[in-house]
């Protein structure tokens, strides 16, 4: 298995019969995301979009979908965000936290790094 930490995207009317690691399809015809976990496990990932759950914007390079992706119920329990097509790693899913805000403060640091990154090259 091999961690992603960039992906690229492609706009297509329905779910491909096969998936490629590193492709996030986008169909806005069926308001949905899929892509292979971006952890290597290859099981697909299926990410409805509506205005209560998912956001996606496209800056006309690339894409980001809000909020993270918790893969909670794939063997990998692997979290990320997708932001400008770069894979932002969060800490995975473990046991349930007794202390929800150390989890969320474990999920801050990653997202801080990456927007300073940002910042710093313009």
């Amino acid at each position: 298995m091999t961690k992603s930490d960039f992906i690229y995207h492609e706009f297509v009317n329905r779910r491909p019969e096969t998936m490629t690691d590193g492709v996030v399809y986008v169909s806005f015809q069926l308001k949905v995301v899929v892509h292979m976990c971006c952890c290597g496990c290859r099981n697909p990932v299926v990410t409805p979009l509506n205005p209560e759950a998912w956001k996606i914007t496209f800056d006309g390079t690339s894409i980001s979908l809000f909020p993270s992706i918790g893969n909670r119920n794939l063997p990998c329990r692997s979290h990320y965000v997708i932001c400008r097509n770069r894979i932002v790693w969060l800490p995975g899913f473990t046991e349930p936290s007794l202390d929800p805000d150390r989890t969320y403060r474990g999920m801050l640091a990653p997202i801080r790094e990456f927007v300073s990154n940002l910042i710093r090259r313009g």
